[in-house]
C-alpha cells in the first residue's frame, strides 16, 4: 500500500497518544492495515497502555507491521495478564521470526492456561527456529 499522508499519519500518531481507548484501538486497526512502519515505535508504546483492548491492539498491530524493534516489548508482552495480549504478542513474534523469541514461545506453548495462547505460541514457534 502507498505509503501513508503525512497530515493523516500525524493525526493518528496523536490519537494513540492522547484519544480515548475506542480511538487508539480504531487509529491502531489503520496503522497496521496500512502497515505503516513509520508508527512502530509509538505502537509499541501502547503494549503498556492500561486498557486491555488497547494493548491487545497494539500487539496485533505489531504483527502487521513485522519490525524487528518490537521484539524486546512484545517478549514482555507475552507475560501480560491479559489473553488477548498475549495471544496477538505470540503471533507477532511468529511474524518477525526472531530467534530470540523461540525460548519465550515454547515455553507460554507449555504454560499458558488459555488454550489459544497456546496454540498461537506453537504455530509461531517453528518460525523462529534457528
Amino acid at each position: 500500500m502507498p505509503e501513508m499522508a503525512e497530515g493523516r499519519l500525524t493525526s493518528l500518531l496523536r490519537t494513540l497518544r492522547a484519544g480515548g481507548p475506542t480511538a487508539r484501538r480504531r487509529a491502531l486497526e489503520t496503522l497496521a492495515r496500512r502497515r505503516e512502519r513509520a508508527a512502530a515505535e509509538d505502537v509499541a508504546r501502547l503494549l503498556r497502555d492500561p486498557v486491555p483492548t488497547v494493548r491487545a491492539g497494539a500487539a496485533e498491530a505489531l504483527a502487521a507491521l513485522g519490525t524487528e524493534a518490537a521484539v524486546p516489548v512484545l517478549l514482555d508482552a507475552l507475560e501480560d495478564r491479559d489473553a488477548d495480549v498475549r495471544y496477538w504478542a505470540a503471533v507477532a513474534l511468529g511474524n518477525l521470526a526472531s530467534p530470540s523469541a523461540n525460548f519465550a514461545l515454547n515455553r507460554l506453548a507449555r504454560r499458558d492456561p488459555v488454550a489459544e495462547v497456546r496454540e498461537a505460541a506453537r504455530e509461531a514457534i517453528p518460525k523462529t527456529a534457528w
